[in-house]
C-alpha cells in the first residue's frame, strides 16, 4: 500500500508537478548537451543526479510506479558514466519527452494514457545500456590510471551491493532495516577509501524506512523533502560513480569523476540543489484560490477608507466646529496609506516569474524540431519578469501555439537555411519585459517571415477582401487573426501563418490583453503580446451611458474625446476622432435597452486595425478595482467580463472591450445598426 491509497493527494500532485518541472530542467539541459556532442560538466551531472533521485522518490511516494522506474533507468544511464553516441542518446531524448508528458498528466484523467508508453521505453533504454560497448575513441574527460582501475575492480562488488540496499527503497514497498543501510554505508565508505568516522552522520531511521514513511513526511511538509537524498545515499552515489566501467567508451561519454582530489574531499556534503530543503523552509505553500477572497476584502477596506474620506470632506464644517477636522483628516490619510500598501502587497502575492511558463518551451521546441527534421534553439530573455499567476497559467496554450507555429512553419529546414546563407540552427526567441502596469511578451523567429502577397491572395480566395480593395500591411497582418482564415493551401510556398491564430487572439483577449504580428529584426516574424500585470486588480474607467453606470478596463481605452454629431459610412454610424471616422457603439442598441440621446463623449477602443468609439453620457472616475465574477444566476452575458465595486459601494458591470467591438460589427452586419 502506498501513500496515494491513504490520502487525498490533489494538492500534493500540484506540488509534485511544480517541483518536477525544475527537476526535469536538469535532464533537458543534459540531453541537449549530449545532442551537441558534449558531456555535462561534473557539477551539472551531480546536480542532475540529485534532481533525478528526488523525482524518482516523489514518484514512488505518489504510487507512480511506471514513472519511478523510468526515472530510475535514466538515473542509471548517467551514473554509469558512459553513453553511446547514437541509440541511448535517442532513447534519452524520447524518455525526457515522455517524462514531461507523464509529469503534466500525473493525477489527472489523462494519466493512464500518458503513462502507457513508459514501461516499454524503460525496457528499451535498459537493454541499450546493458549492451556491451564496442571499442571506440577515448572517453571524454580524465581517465583513471592502472592503480585506480585495480582498486575499482576489487571494490566494485561492494559498491554495487551498497547501492542495491538503498535502491530497495525505490523499487519495493518493503522496509529496509537501518542496520542494513548502515552496513551499506560502511561498504560505500570502504569503496571510497574513507572510514565511517570521516563520513557525515547517517540519516534518521525514518529516512530509510518504507516509502509510506517517506510519504508521510512529504505530506507534512514539502513533497520533495520526503525523498531527498541523505548523507548515506550521497556516499553510496559517490561510490557508484567511482565504480563505473573503466572500459573506454565510444563517441560521447560523460566525464568520470575527478580522482585527482584527495579522498577526504568526497566526504564533503554536496551543495544544496535547486529547491531543496534549505530554500523550502522559507516558502509557505497556500492554495491560490485563497488569494481572491483576500483581495476582495482588501478592496472593500480601500473602499471603506475612501468613503470615510469623502464623508469627512462633506462634513468639514461640522468637524471644524467640533475641533475634529484636522485630527480626523490625519487619521483618514494614515488609513488610506495603509490600505494602499496592503492592496499592493496583496496583489503582489499573485505574481510569479514568467520563467515558470517560458522554461517549458526549449525541450518542447526541440522535440518538434526533431520530428520536422529541423534544428532549433530557443532563447529566453526576461524570465524574471513577473505577472499574475492566473495569466501565466492561461498563457501556456497561446504561447505553445505560437512556438509550434514558429518551429513548424516559420523556420526553414537546415538545407533551406544553408542555401539562404543562414546558420543551419534556427532561433526562436521568447522575451518578456514590464512596461508600466503591463507586460510585453514576444515570440520571434529568424525564419522566412510573412509572405503578405500570399496572405492577400488567400484572403481574396476566401472572400475576405474585395477584388478592388488594396489593404495596408497592417490590415493584411490582421487577416491572420480572422476566424477560419488559413494559408494551409500555401504551406509549401509561404510560412503557413494563420492556422488557428484566431484562437491565440481569443485567449489573449480573455486575459484583457492584445496581440499583433510584425516583421522580426532578422527577417523572421515576431508576435507581440501586451498583457495586464494582474487580472485581479485592474485600473478601470467608470462612466455613465444610457442611464446606466458601467466600467471598462482603462488600459483598453486609447482616448476619451467629446463626441461630435454622428455621421454615416455605409451602414455604420460613425463619429469623427481626429481625421478618422470611427464606428460608433451605442450600448442601448448593443444590449437592447431603451433608446437614448446622442452621446456627449466617446471612449476610443482599438484592437489591431479595428477601432470603435463607445458612447458615454458622463465620465465619472478612474480607479483600481478588484474584478469579481458575476453571480451564477446571471450566467455569462456577452460583452461583460465581470463586475467591480465603485467608490460608493455599488456593484458595476465591467465591459469587455474586445466583445464590444465584435458585437458592434455583428449588429451592423445584421442591418440593425442604423439610427
Amino acid at each position: 500500500m502506498t501513500l496515494s491509497d491513504l490520502l487525498d493527494l490533489s494538492e500534493l500532485f500540484g506540488d509534485f508537478r511544480d517541483e518536477g518541472r525544475a527537476q526535469m530542467a536538469h535532464l533537458d539541459d543534459a540531453v541537449q548537451s549530449l545532442e551537441a556532442g558534449a558531456a555535462p560538466t561534473e557539477a551539472a551531472r551531480a546536480e542532475l543526479l540529485r534532481a533525478l533521485h528526488t523525482l524518482k522518490g516523489n514518484s514512488a511516494m505518489l504510487g507512480l510506479r511506471p514513472m519511478q522506474e523510468l526515472v530510475h533507468t535514466v538515473e542509471d544511464a548517467f551514473k554509469q558514466g558512459r553513453l553511446q553516441a547514437s541509440q541511448p542518446i535517442r532513447l534519452l531524448q524520447r524518455a525526457a519527452s515522455a517524462l514531461r508528458g507523464a509529469l503534466e498528466s500525473a493525477g489527472s484523467p489523462d494519466q493512464d494514457a500518458a503513462f502507457e508508453p513508459l514501461p516499454a521505453l524503460r525496457s528499451e533504454l535498459a537493454d541499450a545500456l546493458a549492451a556491451p560497448a564496442p571499442s571506440a575513441p577515448a572517453a571524454i574527460g580524465p581517465q583513471p590510471d592502472a592503480q585506480q582501475e585495480t582498486r575499482v575492480d576489487v571494490q566494485a562488488a561492494e559498491a554495487v551491493a551498497a547501492v542495491d540496499a538503498i535502491d530497495r527503497l525505490d523499487a519495493t514497498d518493503e522496509r529496509v532495516p537501518f542496520a542494513d543501510a548502515a552496513d551499506a554505508t560502511d561498504s560505500a565508505d570502504e569503496a571510497r577509501g574513507t572510514s565511517a568516522d570521516d563520513a557525515p552522520a547517517p540519516p534518521s531511521a525514518g529516512a530509510v524506512g518504507s516509502i509510506e514513511s517517506a510519504g508521510a513526511a512529504g505530506a507534512a511538509g514539502s513533497i520533495a523533502s520526503a525523498e531527498s537524498a541523505g548523507p548515506a545515499e550521497a556516499a553510496v552515489e559517490t561510490a557508484m560513480l567511482a565504480a563505473g566501467d573503466p572500459v573506454p567508451a565510444p563517441a560521447t561519454q560523460l566525464a568520470p569523476p575527478d580522482t585527482s582530489a584527495p579522498p577526504a574531499a568526497a566526504t564533503q556534503p554536496a551543495a544544496p540543489a535547486r529547491g531543496d530543503a534549505g530554500v523550502r523552509e522559507e516558502t509557505l505553500r497556500i492554495p491560490f484560490g485563497r488569494l481572491d477572497p483576500l483581495l476582495s476584502q482588501v478592496d472593500d477596506l480601500a473602499r471603506a477608507v475612501e468613503a470615510l474620506r469623502v464623508w469627512a470632506v462633506q462634513q468639514a464644517g461640522a468637524l471644524q466646529a467640533a475641533g475634529l477636522r484636522r485630527a480626523l483628516g490625519d487619521h483618514v490619510e494614515t488609513l488610506n496609506g495603509i490600505a494602499s500598501v496592503v492592496r499592493r502587497s496583496a496583489t503582489a502575492l499573485r505574481l510569479v516569474p514568467v520563467e515558470r511558463v517560458f522554461s517549458r518551451f526549449p525541450p518542447l521546441a526541440a522535440d518538434l524540431a526533431r520530428e520536422r527534421g529541423k534544428r532549433v534553439r530557443v532563447e529566453l530573455h526576461g524570465e524574471g519578469t513577473e505577472l499574475d499567476k492566473a495569466t501565466a497559467d492561461a498563457l501556456l496554450d497561446p504561447l505553445l501555439h505560437l512556438v509550434r507555429n514558429a518551429v513548424d512553419h516559420g523556420v526553414e529546414t537546415p538545407a533551406e537555411r544553408r542555401a539562404a546563407g543562414k546558420p543551419e540552427t534556427a532561433t526562436v526567441r521568447l522575451s518578456a519585459a514590464q512596461e508600466g502596469d503591463r507586460v510585453r511578451i514576444e515570440v520571434e523567429d529568424d525564419g522566412r517571415g510573412l509572405d503578405r502577397a500570399g496572405i492577400e491572395r488567400r484572403a481574396r480566395e476566401l472572400g475576405l477582401l474585395a477584388s478592388i480593395e488594396e489593404p495596408t500591411d497592417e490590415e493584411v497582418d490582421e487577416l491572420l487573426f480572422r476566424p477560419g482564415f488559413s494559408t494551409r493551401a500555401l504551406v509549401d510556398e509561404v510560412s503557413g501563418r494563420g492556422v488557428g491564430l484566431d484562437v491565440v487572439r481569443a485567449a489573449v483577449s480573455r486575459l484583457r490583453g492584445q496581440v499583433r504580428v510584425e516583421d522580426g529584426d532578422e527577417g523572421g516574424t515576431r508576435f507581440v503580446l501586451h498583457l495586464p500585470l494582474t487580472v485581479a486588480m485592474v485600473p478601470v474607467l467608470f462612466f455613465q451611458a444610457a442611464g446606466e453606470t458601467l466600467a471598462i478596463p482603462a488600459l483598453d481605452v486609447e482616448s476619451t474625446v467629446r463626441a461630435g454629431t454622428p455621421g454615416r459610412v455605409g451602414p455604420a454610424e460613425t463619429v469623427d476622432v481626429g481625421d478618422e471616422a470611427v464606428p460608433l457603439i451605442r450600448l442601448e442598441r448593443v444590449f437592447g435597452w431603451e433608446s437614448a440621446p446622442d452621446p456627449r463623449f466617446v471612449l476610443v477602443l482599438r484592437r489591431g486595425a479595428r477601432a470603435a468609439a463607445l458612447g458615454a453620457d458622463r465620465l465619472l472616475a478612474q480607479d483600481a478595482a478588484t474584478v469579481r465574477a458575476l453571480p451564477a444566476a446571471l450566467g455569462s452575458p456577452r460583452g461583460v467580463s465581470g463586475a467591480v465595486v465603485d467608490a460608493g459601494g455599488r456593484v458595476v458591470l465591467l465591459l469587455d472591450p474586445g466583445e464590444m467591438l465584435e458585437m458592434n460589427v455583428d449588429l451592423y452586419r445584421g442591418g440593425t445598426g442604423g439610427g
